[in-house]
């Protein structure tokens, strides 16, 4: 599960102090990530974003 992982990954970087930045690549149709970027913005765990944002989507 990406958002166990996710939490995971966060719980290890602050516990060793690495600043952990996490990149999330987009698909266009909703079978490959695509849909609303809001919504993908509010599914992801508590501390995961740190105040920016970056997000690609398909054709870019």
């Amino acid at each position: 599960q990406m958002y166990k992982a996710q939490e995971e990954l966060i719980k290890v970087a602050k516990q060793y102090g690495v600043k952990l930045t996490m990149f999330h690549g987009r698909g266009g149709t909703v079978g490959r990530g695509g849909g609303p970027t809001h919504l993908a913005i509010l599914s992801q765990p508590p501390d995961t974003i740190h105040g920016s944002l970056r997000v690609t989507v398909q054709g870019e």
